[in-house]
């Protein structure tokens, strides 16, 4: 098990990349926690990852909101004893331009998918130092490394989160090695991309 030991905080835990994130994780052995605003969703993707044996925890939530986040990472930090992987896996796709959207609909695009990712890296980075160490891994898109027409505020939030991912491997990368890998993620303009937390 390649992640045996491991504990893992991941947003958008309820459904899509996120619930298949949390099952892989369980099969290798990561005990796993998240959130996601959908009760029921969560509820489903915690039993799915006990159903493979691993340790399990979820609460529902906003990922903009700090002081929901601080709560939830502190306790998965007092649970399993630590947080070595993020997954900001939550998002929303808002579609329009500049001039269809409302400022609402910008607002809430930019909140979950870039405020979010900041909110929990930030308040998950202190753990992995605890412990050594982690990886951050964001859900970016296509659509953050190019325009694209009627996106406007999806565009923005995944570009954000592509600076983002670059600007934390800088900041927190444990070598010069692991930074240029995740700026190479980024180059090549992978949905994923890893920034490594230095210990």
């Amino acid at each position: 098990m390649k992640l045996k030991g491991k504990v893992a905080f991941i947003t958008g835990f309820g459904s899509g990349l996120g619930q298949a994130i949390a099952v892989m994780f369980a099969r290798e052995g990561a005990a796993v926690a998240g959130t996601s605003p959908t009760e029921a969703k969560g509820r489903e993707t915690m039993a799915r990852v006990e159903a493979v044996g691993a340790k399990a925890f979820y609460r529902p939530g906003d990922a903009a909101n700090s002081s929901q986040m601080k709560t939830l990472i502190d306790e998965t930090a007092r649970r399993f004893g630590g947080i070595d992987i993020v997954v900001n896996s939550g998002g929303v796709r808002t579609n329009g331009s500049i001039t269809d959207i409302t400022e609402d609909d910008w607002d809430r695009t930019l909140d979950v998918n870039l405020k979010g990712a900041f909110v929990v890296s930030r308040l998950a980075i202190p753990h992995m130092i605890k412990r050594g160490g982690g990886v951050i891994l964001h859900i970016a898109a296509r659509s953050g490394m190019l325009g694209q027409s009627g996106r406007a505020a999806y565009c923005a939030s995944k570009g954000g989160l592509v600076r983002l991912t670059e600007a934390t491997a800088m900041d927190h990368a444990p070598s010069r090695e692991a930074l240029l890998s995740a700026l190479k993620g980024i180059d090549s303009g992978a949905s994923g991309m890893v920034s490594r937390v230095r210990g």
